[in-house]
């Protein structure tokens, strides 16, 4: 019975000595998965193509992108509602991660297509309903005028 109890403890020990070296070879590889992605991949280049409604400038200074920010850790979507939020003429972006160092940002424009009459001004609204501009003097053509 001895025998039997002695290779039960044994293999109980091995069990426990596997489960502990196993959670931390697990640990080590999430913090060497982190250093890398925080010391690799940071952005150096960041390229506007696309429709030219602003300046490149602008939009990467809109973008809230900078040299030095983690590729991996950006966030699509989240640039996306920045920049349409910011700037109203973009109406979507698409974001291409080329690693190691590089972002380009494709900027798809929204233009007005009707125009209320707001006192001397014009209120410019797009196909979707997002208000572009809500004093606007000036009219481009084909859109439609509400008085």
């Amino acid at each position: 019975m001895r025998s039997i109890n002695k290779k039960k403890i044994i293999r109980k020990r091995k069990a426990e000595r596997f489960a502990v070296l196993s959670g931390l070879a697990l640990v080590v590889l999430s913090i060497g998965v982190a250093l890398v992605v925080a010391i690799f991949f940071k952005v150096d280049k960041i390229t506007i193509k696309g429709d030219k409604v602003y300046a490149d400038n602008e939009v990467i200074l809109q973008s809230g992108i900078e040299t030095g920010d983690s590729l991996v850790l950006m966030k699509e979507e989240k640039i996306n509602e920045m920049l349409t939020k910011k700037l109203p003429y973009i109406d979507k972006i698409t974001l291409d991660k080329k690693l190691p160092d590089s972002v380009t940002i494709t900027v798809t424009a929204t233009r007005e297509i009707v125009a209320f009459q707001n006192g001397a001004g014009f209120v410019l609204v797009d196909a979707n309903g997002k208000i572009l501009d809500d004093n606007a003097s000036i009219l481009r053509d084909n859109v439609a005028v509400v008085n």
